[in-house]
């Protein structure tokens, strides 16, 4: 299996997205996960001069990034570090989250630039009301330290729970305005892919985007191993979980769940003669292929993800046949 990242199309994805925000809007690139499994090192190297701020998961992916030359700021979103840690970063000029009391002492002795996470109404990290608010605000101002920004992130979008995110802008709202009467210029952002695309009102200073990002940008290719011919009523692969109707031939791949293709996946894979569906199980190096008309041949290429003549196959695809979400198509499929 080989996985091939269209850089062009990467950088080409950066500008028409930062075309599409205000002129003072900044963007920040989401590179968590390893760049959404795309390499988080090449993909930050390569819209580096696309972007204002870059945003990682952990502190280990933010140094990674300043270890390979990535000098535009870089956010660390989850509220989760040692003392060290917070050190390194303040040295590194990383920008941490903070969003409750528990990190102060951190922040306060390291010296590290923070962002405060507001919870808007996703109920997964956050500081939620206003007291804790207004006690962390005082808390930074006493201890001098610097706060840039203030974010929250929303649960759903305009187009799926338009009820829900409006009342989740409204709270942000409310909560970024106390933050900007302890710091007037700090720097506001809400937006993900989803309401970047849709609701301009919620560009704010910044917006943070990721999948938007990484559109066919990523091709996954495999080649066929082996032609086998069954006989109608004959099973392939594990507890024969696909069985013969009828006579046909049928094309080994060499690609599994152990490259990151979900195992229960028979949808589609394009071939110089067009789409072949998949049939059975995946196993952990192979899948089986339909092979119509007995065309293919041994050493023939295969598309999992990607494009070939007018055919796709998109990661939202993959995901809606296996039951679950394009990120995680993205972040799991992958080279050994």
């Amino acid at each position: 299996m080989y996985v091939f990242i269209n850089t062009k199309q990467l950088v080409k994805n950066a500008k028409k997205i930062k075309k599409h925000l205000f002129a003072d809007t900044k963007l920040c690139a989401v590179v968590k996960a390893n760049g959404y499994g795309h390499g988080m090192v090449d993909v930050a190297k390569t819209i580096q001069n696309t972007v204002d701020w870059f945003a990682v998961a952990r502190v280990d992916e933010g140094l990674a990034l300043r270890q390979n030359g990535i000098t535009k700021p870089i956010l660390v979103l989850c509220p989760c570090y040692t003392q060290k840690q917070a050190e390194i970063c303040a040295l590194k000029d990383i920008s941490l989250t903070l969003d409750s009391l528990y990190d102060l002492p951190k922040i306060a002795k390291s010296g590290a630039k923070v962002h405060l996470k507001t919870d808007s109404g996703m109920h997964r990290i956050g500081v939620t009301n206003k007291d804790d608010l207004m006690r962390i605000l005082q808390s930074c101002k006493s201890k001098k330290i610097d706060v840039q920004g203030v974010y929250t992130h929303f649960a759903s979008d305009v187009n799926g729970n338009p009820k829900l995110t409006f009342a989740q802008y409204k709270k942000f709202l409310n909560m970024s305005d106390m933050v900007k009467r302890f710091y007037p210029g700090v720097l506001v952002h809400a937006c993900n892919s989803a309401n970047a695309k849709s609701c301009p009102a919620f560009f704010c200073d910044m917006v943070r985007v990721g999948l938007w990002l990484y559109d066919d940008v990523k091709q996954v290719t495999a080649k066929v191993v082996q032609i086998k011919n069954l006989l109608q009523g004959h099973g392939a692969g594990y507890d024969h979980c696909f069985v013969a109707k009828q006579n046909c031939s049928i094309a080994i791949v060499d690609c599994g769940y152990g490259d990151g293709l979900p195992r229960n996946y028979n949808g589609q894979v394009l071939t110089k003669y067009g789409k072949m569906d998949v049939v059975g199980n995946a196993c952990m190096d192979m899948i089986t292929i339909k092979n119509r008309d007995n065309l293919l041949k041994k050493g023939d290429k295969v598309v999992i993800l990607g494009k070939m003549d007018k055919n796709v196959v998109k990661a939202d695809e993959i995901a809606k046949n296996c039951g679950t979400i394009s990120y995680e198509i993205l972040c799991n499929l992958r080279e050994r």
